[in-house]
């Protein structure tokens, strides 16, 4: 168990009128993944963190009511966030969350690597542009008006459960986009203290 001490945000990268719910975010993140040697051979196939001979060893599991052997994900054991924001403004619950200002193992989720157990991640539905674009945007060029909104209140709500905390966005920890905005620049639009952002 770890003290948290980031609000990570991250984006789906999906298409606006992509109708993303809870069931493919499990399913991409906790999906099977084939494992390939340097000649591009199968070898082995890993699901929940464990990795098995082949497909028809996995065992017999479903995701949303979908055998895990048609999926493709990453293997994981949990999924990478723990709230996903849908485009109506609503949070969505993926992993469990009990409020308080520690991690526990249970709650903790793979959002991004060297943080997870100090990060609260949530996903935001979108992040790409109706021409299907994947790059840095303003807010309002691919988020709606209700996802603004919503956001808003629930950095505001999480900066008052947390007053120590900050802030932050995926591509702060990798050398991704996500969540295809610049979260300093969320924050001024919407009223957040700029003393509550992430920085190196």
């Amino acid at each position: 168990m770890a003290e948290q001490k980031l609000l990570c945000i991250h984006c789906a990268d999906t298409h606006p009128d992509f109708p993303l719910g809870k069931s493919h975010i499990l399913q991409w993140h906790m999906g099977p993944k084939d494992l390939f040697n340097q000649e591009g051979k199968i070898i082995g196939v890993k699901y929940k963190g464990k990795t098995y001979a082949s497909r028809t060893a996995l065992p017999l599991d479903f995701i949303f009511g979908t055998p895990i052997a048609k999926l493709n994900g990453r293997g994981w054991d949990r999924p990478g966030y723990r709230k996903l924001m849908l485009r109506d403004g609503e949070f969505v619950q993926l992993a469990p969350d009990d409020g308080d200002d520690w991690i526990s193992p249970r709650e903790m989720t793979w959002g991004a690597k060297g943080i997870n157990s100090t990060a609260e991640h949530i996903c935001l539905a979108g992040g790409r542009n109706s021409e299907n674009e994947s790059r840095v945007f303003s807010f309002h060029e691919i988020y709606p008006d209700a996802m603004f909104t919503s956001l808003t209140s629930y950095c505001n709500q999480f900066l008052v459960d947390h007053p120590g905390d900050k802030i932050s966005g995926h591509y702060m920890f990798s050398t991704k986009t996500c969540p295809n905005i610049r979260i300093e620049n969320f924050m001024a639009l919407s009223g957040i203290d700029l003393r509550h952002l992430y920085r190196k």
